[in-house]
């Protein structure tokens, strides 16, 4: 239901979601609401400062919805109790 809900928010902002339910380096920055070029910091400094998972197909890089959210779900800030 979410990945659902979640494709079609991509799509009715014009970002092309593929058939296994990943996006661009485009619509990934727009959903985390950064640019492309702090995906692309993120990508080559990975070990000092994770940013959401992708694939790298050599030629594109592609993010895959569950990762994106994952990486959304790891940077909640939990109230001290």
């Amino acid at each position: 239901m979410l990945l659902d809900e979640l494709r079609e928010r991509f799509e009715t902002a014009g970002h092309r979601v593929s058939p296994r339910d990943d996006v661009d380096e485009t619509a990934a920055a727009w959903f985390l609401s950064r640019s492309p070029n702090t995906l692309r910091n993120w990508r080559s400094k990975r070990s000092k400062m994770p940013g959401p998972e992708c694939i790298d197909l050599g030629h594109r890089v592609c993010y895959p919805l569950v990762g994106l959210l994952k990486f959304l779900q790891s940077r909640v800030q939990r109230a001290a109790a």
